[in-house]
């Protein structure tokens, strides 16, 4: 992946979880503001690339994410500015990815092992926001 395409697919993700965007010319638009230039057609490929889907509430990450979080995320415990996620075995690097993939603002990056996966959280308010994406209380 070219630089360029990784800050633009980056700045697309910010975009969607940032506002409602429900066309590919709202997508383009937001990008130009932020001096991305993008064609129509590139910003297709970046959303199929990303895996995003249109809900009434605008471009999302689908929801595979969800399932794979329902499904594998055990526990979550906070201490300080880490998440230590607990995951089924051989399940960490999957979440992890997802993880990183939700590009949720405060959340710096990821490191998975075999069934436990540390998260990174660039401010103590990121863990609520962790907690609700992995949808434990």
């Amino acid at each position: 992946m070219t630089d360029s395409k990784g800050r633009r697919q980056a700045a697309i993700l910010e975009l969607v979880q940032a506002a409602p965007l429900h066309t590919q010319q709202e997508v383009a638009r937001a990008l130009a503001e932020r001096g991305l230039r993008a064609t129509q057609a590139t910003v297709s490929r970046d959303i199929q690339e990303l895996r995003l889907v249109r809900t009434a509430e605008g471009y999302r990450p689908n929801g595979l994410a969800r399932a794979v979080f329902a499904e594998h995320v055990r526990e979550i415990t906070v201490v300080e500015f880490l998440a230590v996620v607990r995951t089924g075995p051989g399940t960490a690097n999957l979440v992890a990815w997802n993880i990183d993939q939700a590009a949720l603002p405060g959340v710096a990056g990821t490191v998975a092992g075999d069934d436990t996966v540390i998260v990174v959280l660039s401010d103590r308010s990121a863990a609520d926001s962790l907690r609700r994406m992995l949808q434990i209380a």
